[in-house]
C-alpha cells in the first residue's frame, strides 16, 4: 500500500529511528571511547585544529563588518584549557550567527575551541556545512526536520469538555482502509500539522485513536492532513558529546532547541543536562563546567547594531554530587540540574513576556539612568533587574498605571519624532541654535555622503539581493516553524551568507572589467594584467571599507537632524510638555522603584545609590575626554559613542572553580521563582552586583587616567 511504502521510505531517511527499549540498569551511563581523537581540546594540532582557526578568522572579518560593536562580560567565568567544558547559549535569536559570534569570542579571549551541537539539517546547506564542519559540529538530527505528509489519512480531535487529554481520531480514505495506528506510528513520534504546531504521541489506544502529549495551537475540528516523523534516537550525539567532554574539549549547546524572535527564552530542552550528567557519571573524576552565555543584540537584523555577550558562573557537575545521583535515579536527577541550568540562563538574559513590555522596561531604565546610554552592557544589566522587579509585582496597580503611562509618553515621542535622550538638549536649544547646528549637521552629511557614494554603488548588488533573499528566508521559516513571531531570527545569517557569496564575485567581475575597460593612465603596472588585477582587488575592497564607515557616521548625523527640525517647527509650549511629562514621570517611577526595591533586592537602597554615584562619576570623565560637545554628542545616537568601560570589564583573566553545594542550597531555598532569580543569587546566594559594577568604574577610570 501507498501508506506503508512511504512509512519504509521515511524510516530510511531518518539517522536512527527505531524505538528505544526501556532503560536497564546503568545503560544510560555512557562507555568513553579512551581512543577519542580530539583536534580541539587545545592538546593537539591537526589540519582540523588549523581549518577551525581558519572559520574563526573569516567570522572575524564578517562580525567586524556586520556589526559595529561586540561587547563582552564575564569572559573571566570561560574556563581555561584542560576543563571540560559545555558553554549554553540563549536565546538563540540570530540562528547561524549565534554560534559564530560565541565560537570567535571563545576563542580570541580564552584560545579555547568550542564546538557546537548543530541541527542535523544544516549540514546539508552549502556555506552553513562548510563552516560547521570546519569548527568541528556536531550534528543531532531533530524530528520536525524529518516530517512527512502521511498519506491518504486524516486526523480530527476529539472533543469532550469532561476529559482534558489531548485525544485525537486517525480517518483514513477507502483506498487505505486497514491503516493501523500500531504500525505506523510509535509513542514519542512527532506529529504535525500546517500553522498548528508539533506534538508528541503519548500513547497509542487503539488502532485509530492516539493521545497526545498536549493540544496543537488550535482545536482540529474538521479532519486534516498531517504529517508524521519517528522518534529520533540521539544516542550516537549523546557518544560523541561524552568524548568530546571526556577528552577535555569545549561544547556549545543552544537549549532551546532552534532559533526564534521572541522577546522570552523558549523552555529549555534536557539535552544539555544530560550531557553534564552522563559525563559525570561515566568518569569519577569528571567535573564538567556549564557556563550559561547570554546573547544581547540591539537591532539584530540591522547593520552595523551592537551584541552582548555575557556569560556567568559555572555550575560545576561533578561525580560525587551529581554522578552518583544520575546512576541511582537519572529522570529526577535531571530535571533537578535543568531548573538550575535555567536559573543561570534566566540571570544572564532578558526575558520579557512580549515586546510591549519590553519596551516599556527600556524606556524605564532610560527614565531611571539617563547616563547609561553608551554603556551597552550595563544597559542589559539594569534591563534585567527592572524585569525581574516587575516580574514580582506586575499585577500590582501602580506597576500598571506607571506602564500604561510610558506606553503614552513613547506614543507622544514617536509623534514628535524625538527619542528619550533627546528632550533634555531640545528644550534647551533657541531656534537661532537650531538652524546653526542643522545647517552645520547638513553640510557635513553632504561631505559624508559624497565619500560613501562610491562604495555604496558598487556594493548596492550585493545589498539588494542580500535585502530580498533573506526576507525570502525569513517567509519561508515562518511557515516551517510555530515559535517565530516574525521570523527576523534569519534576516541577519541570510544577509551575511550573500554576501559572503557575492561579494568575491562582485570584487573580481569589477577588477576584470577594470583591466579590459579601465584606461590605461589609471593602470599603475602597465601591461602586467595580474598585478592590476590585484591592485584593482584592493582598492575596491579599501572603498567599500570607507564607504561603510563614512556612512556609519553619516547615520548618525542624519538621526541628529530631526531633533532639530522639531526645534523649529514645534511649538515650545510642547517641547516643555514633553519635558514636564518626563520629569513627572521618572519621579514617579524612582518613588514605586524605591518603595518596592527593597523587596526584591535586600540592599537595594546601597546598590542604587552606588550605582548612580558611579554613573555620575563615569560619565563625567568620559565627558572630559570626548573630542565634541556634549549637546552634539546627545543629539546624535547615543550608542555611537566609544565604550571605554565596557572594553575594560575583563582586563583580570583569572578564573575560579566554584564548588556547587553554594549553588544547590540556595536554588533549593530561594523563595523566587526560576525567572526571577539571578546568577548572583545561584551562586552565591546574596549578591546585589554592586560589586561587579564597582569594578567596571574602577578599571574605567584606570583607563581614563592613562
Amino acid at each position: 500500500m501507498s501508506s506503508v511504502s512511504s512509512e519504509k521510505e521515511q524510516k530510511e531517511s531518518l539517522p536512527d529511528s527505531r524505538p528505544t527499549p526501556p532503560l536497564k540498569k546503568s545503560e544510560h551511563i555512557p562507555k568513553i571511547d579512551k581512543s577519542y581523537l580530539n583536534d580541539y581540546n587545545g592538546y593537539t594540532f591537526t589540519i582540523k585544529t588549523w581549518l577551525y582557526d581558519v572559520a574563526i578568522f573569516c567570522f572575524n572579518i564578517l562580525f567586524a563588518i556586520f556589526f559595529r560593536e561586540i561587547f563582552i562580560r564575564g569572559e573571566q567565568y570561560i574556563p581555561p584549557k584542560g576543563v571540560p567544558t559545555i558553554i549554553m547559549c540563549a536565546p538563540h535569536a540570530n540562528q547561524f550567527i549565534d554560534g559564530g559570534i560565541v565560537m570567535s569570542r571563545v576563542r580570541n579571549v580564552s584560545g579555547r575551541q568550542t564546538c557546537f551541537v548543530i541541527a542535523a539539517s544544516s549540514f546539508k546547506r552549502r556555506f552553513i556545512s562548510l563552516f560547521s564542519k570546519m569548527t568541528g559540529g556536531i550534528p543531532v538530527p531533530r524530528a520536525q526536520d524529518y516530517l512527512k505528509v502521511v498519506p491518504n489519512v486524516k486526523i480530527v480531535q476529539v472533543l469532550n469538555e469532561d476529559d482534558p487529554v489531548a485525544k485525537f481520531k486517525i480517518i483514513s480514505d477507502d483506498s487505505n482502509e486497514d491503516f493501523d495506528c500500531f504500525k505506523h506510528f510509535m509513542v514519542k513520534g512527532l506529529l504535525g500539522i500546517s500553522m498548528k504546531g508539533n506534538c508528541q504521541i503519548k500513547e497509542i489506544v487503539d488502532k485509530s485513536t492516539l493521545i497526545l502529549a498536549k493540544q496543537f495551537k488550535s482545536p482540529i475540528m474538521e479532519p486534516t492532513s498531517f504529517k508524521y516523523a519517528p522518534k529520533i534516537n540521539n544516542n550516537k550525539v549523546f557518544q560523541n558529546v561524552f568524548n568530546h567532554l571526556d577528552s577535555k574539549g569545549c561544547i556549545g549547546i543552544f537549549p532551546e532547541g532552534g532559533s526564534h524572535d521572541r522577546p522570552s527564552l523558549l523552555p529549555v530542552k534536557a539535552g544539555v543536562s544530560i550531557m553534564a550528567l552522563g559525563a559525570s557519571a561515566a568518569d569519577p573524576t569528571m567535573k564538567v563546567h556549564v557556563v550559561p552565555c547570554g546573547l544581547n543584540y540591539f537591532h539584530r537584523d540591522k547593520f552595523r547594531s551592537r551584541a552582548v555577550l555575557e556569560f556567568g558562573k559555572p555550575i560545576v557537575v561533578d561525580h560525587d554530587n551529581w554522578g552518583t545521583k544520575y546512576v541511582a535515579n537519572p529522570y529526577d536527577t535531571v530535571s533537578e540540574l535543568l531548573k538550575i541550568l535555567e536559573t543561570a540562563l534566566y540571570s544572564v538574559t532578558v526575558n520579557a513576556p512580549d515586546f510591549d513590555t519590553l519596551m516599556v522596561i527600556q524606556t524605564a531604565r532610560r527614565l531611571l539612568f539617563r547616563n547609561t546610554t553608551d554603556d551597552i552592557s550595563l544597559n542589559v544589566e539594569i534591563n534585567r533587574r527592572l524585569m525581574k522587579g516587575y516580574t514580582k509585582y506586575k499585577d500590582d496597580e501602580r506597576i500598571i498605571r506607571l506602564k500604561e503611562q510610558v506606553k503614552e509618553y513613547n506614543k507622544e515621542l514617536s509623534q514628535a519624532g524625538l527619542k528619550d535622550y533627546q528632550i533634555d538638549i531640545i528644550t534647551e536649544l533657541s531656534a537661532v541654535q537650531s538652524l546653526f547646528k542643522l545647517v552645520t549637521r547638513l553640510a557635513i552629511l553632504f561631505i559624508m555622503v559624497a565619500l560613501a557614494l562610491p562604495g555604496s554603488i558598487l556594493f548596492s548588488p550585493i545589498f539588494l539581493t542580500a535585502s530580498i533573499y533573506s526576507k525570502k528566508k525569513a517567509l519561508e521559516g515562518l511557515k516551517k516553524s510555530v515559535v517565530k513571531i516574525k521570523g527576523t531570527d534569519l534576516l541577519a545569517t541570510w544577509k551575511l551568507v550573500v554576501a559572503l557569496a557575492m561579494a568575491p564575485i562582485l570584487y573580481i567581475t569589477y577588477s576584470v572589467l577594470f583591466i579590459k575597460f579601465g584606461p590605461e593612465s589609471m593602470k599603475p603596472f602597465g601591461s602586467c594584467s595580474i598585478l592590476n588585477f590585484i591592485f584593482a582587488y584592493i582598492v575596491l575592497v579599501f572603498t567599500t571599507w570607507v564607504s561603510f564607515r563614512t556612512g556609519e557616521r553619516g547615520m548618525d548625523v542624519f538621526k541628529s537632524l530631526p531633533p532639530l527640525l522639531v526645534c523649529l517647527v514645534y511649538p515650545n509650549w510642547k517641547l516643555q510638555h514633553l519635558k514636564s511629562f518626563r520629569d513627572n514621570l521618572s519621579k514617579e517611577m524612582r518613588t514605586v522603584c524605591d518603595t518596592l526595591g527593597p523587596t526584591v533586592f535586600p540592599n537595594y537602597e546601597k546598590m542604587t545609590t552606588e550605582l548612580e554615584k558611579h554613573l555620575e562619576e563615569h560619565h563625567r570623565l568620559r565627558g572630559r575626554s570626548r573630542s565634541s560637545s556634549i549637546n552634539s554628542s546627545i543629539l546624535s545616537n547615543p550608542h555611537s559613542r566609544s565604550n571605554s568601560c565596557v572594553s575594560s570589564i575583563h582586563s583580570e583573566k583569572s578564573y575560579k572553580d566554584d564548588s556547587l553545594d553554594d549553588v544547590l542550597d540556595v536554588a533549593h531555598s530561594e523563595k523566587f521563582e526560576v525567572e526571577n532569580m539571578s546568577v548572583d543569587d545561584v551562586n552565591e546566594g546574596k549578591s546585589s552586583g554592586v560589586s561587579k559594577i564597582s569594578d567596571i568604574v574602577r578599571e574605567s577610570r584606570k583607563r581614563d587616567k592613562k
